[in-house]
């Protein structure tokens, strides 16, 4: 019997050299509307290389997902918006955003899962990612500079997680901070008063907003008008909307109700009671709830809470190829 090399498929197509390298899967989990991700034991971190023709079901998780097609074509709906990735195109899924991937095409791509809970020692990451609320497409041709920094970033991730070597969270996770900052700098350089190259005034700008981000990330539960929010940064309303749009890249209204969509959706994971939800997330009525939350995220409060059913009674194997699985010699 010949040796097998580390690039050298095993019986399930997956190359040695991309098998996990933790024992400990126990499986896919789902508890009410959520998926339980199953992190490397004691980390924050699981990523799989996946050569499925299986479909994946709808579902949602706390973690931010980030696929990497690598071979042929891959499938993605997330946010009700169909993604066809080709290889080496990158899709950044925000965490609890539903998605589901649609499987049947030969291929491999990469699945990386990251609890960002680590990230949010840092303020400016929650200020960035109180603004990060849809997916995020990366190809060569539609921004390829970024779209260069961010697969560089990743392939390293990856080569980090599949070698064995210590500290290899921590240089996972320094990756991931580089990948953050990268599309950071990349939204305000477009910017005409935010760009990181800019002036101390624009400096002024960034800290100011940032803050007011901060602040709506905590408050945003409260009746907080537009003037309210103006005043906080100093500014008129009429001048204020539009350095909002710029910074957030859209209305201040919009922001402070998808932040509470985003919440919703968090709080929905546990046995709090709809109505109730409603009510600490901001809203005045189950109507206006439902409406909002239905506008984007495509489904009712109630819908995206079942979620745990259709994934329950649809199984399938997208991520069973581990050690400690069955079958996984």
């Amino acid at each position: 019997m010949g040796i097998e090399s580390e690039t050298s498929p095993g019986w399930d197509g997956v190359p040695l050299k991309y098998r996990q390298p933790v024992r400990g899967y126990i499986g896919r989990t789902v508890n009410d509307s959520v998926e339980e991700v199953d992190y490397v034991p004691g980390t924050h971190v699981r990523i799989w290389y996946n050569n499925q023709l299986d479909a994946y079901a709808l579902h949602h998780h706390a973690a931010v997902e980030i696929v990497i097609c690598m071979e042929n074509t891959y499938s993605t709906i997330a946010a009700s918006q169909l993604y066809q990735l080709n290889a080496s195109d990158i899709l950044i899924i925000p965490p609890h955003v539903p998605h589901r991937h649609l499987g049947g095409i030969e291929g491999a791509r990469f699945i990386c899962l990251f609890d960002l809970s680590p990230l949010n020692a840092f303020e400016e990451f929650r200020a960035l990612s109180s603004t990060m609320l849809d997916p995020i497409y990366l190809t060569r041709k539609s921004s390829p500079s970024l779209y260069l920094h961010i697969y560089e970033y990743m392939m390293r991730m990856i080569d980090v997680y599949f070698s064995p070597q210590s500290t290899w969270e921590m240089a996972i996770f320094a990756e991931l901070l580089n990948v953050f900052t990268e599309i950071g700098k990349e939204r305000l350089s477009e910017s005409d008063n935010f760009s990181p190259a800019g002036s101390t005034h624009f400096q002024a700008n960034y800290d100011k907003f940032s803050g007011l981000m901060l602040y709506l990330d905590e408050h945003y539960a409260e009746d907080i008008s537009l003037e309210q929010a103006a005043e906080l940064v100093g500014f008129s309303k009429f001048h204020f909307s539009r350095l909002f749009k710029e910074y957030a890249g859209t209305t201040f209204y919009d922001h402070l109700v998808r932040r509470r969509v985003r919440a919703a959706q968090e709080l929905l994971s546990t046995s709090m009671s709809i109505t109730e939800i409603t009510f600490r997330t901001g809203w005045g009525s189950l109507t206006s709830f439902s409406r909002s939350f239905r506008k984007y995220t495509g489904m009712s409060p109630t819908e995206y809470r079942s979620l745990s059913e259709v994934n329950a009674a649809s199984r399938s194997v997208l991520y069973q190829h581990a050690p400690g699985s069955s079958g996984q010699l």
